[in-house]
């Protein structure tokens, strides 16, 4: 009598998997597993829209602005998670949450910089200083 091993199938096709795939294999290949993925993150998105209310009965208008209200946390998460580890995000970050500080081209007053002042001049004008107190009198 021999012992017969169940066949394991995948999850998402239904399709027979090899009998050397790993124990712990659940899909025949990659687009099975994005299917599943996406089918699990479509399944998530369906319960967070019924716990606030799925919009049944709600007009065009107000649905797509409770739309707009939940996606915007979702965005603001992924930019947050991706400053980690990446400067570009983080500096994107800084420029909306203080842009007095950190936007590029702005001052304190919200007035782009006067490009036309010398940042030098102090140092023209200590120059003339110390020729004069240098020379000598007359």
């Amino acid at each position: 009598m021999a012992l017969q091993l169940a066949e394991r199938r995948c999850e998402s096709c239904g399709a027979p998997l090899p009998t050397t795939a790993r124990r712990d294999r659940r899909y025949c290949g990659g687009a099975c597993r994005a299917r599943a993925s996406a089918q699990r993150r479509r399944e998530a998105q369906a319960a967070a829209g019924t716990a606030v209310g799925a919009g049944a009965g709600l007009p065009p208008e107000l649905r797509a602005a409770l739309d707009r209200a939940l996606a915007e946390p979702l965005l603001v998460g992924y930019v947050a998670r991706a400053a980690q580890s990446n400067w570009r995000a983080a500096a994107f970050i800084l420029e909306r949450r203080y842009p007095e500080r950190w936007s590029p081209g702005r001052t304190s007053s919200g007035e782009p910089p006067d490009l036309t002042a010398d940042p030098f001049n102090f140092v023209d004008e200590l120059a003339a200083r110390r020729r004069e107190q240098l020379r000598p009198p007359s």
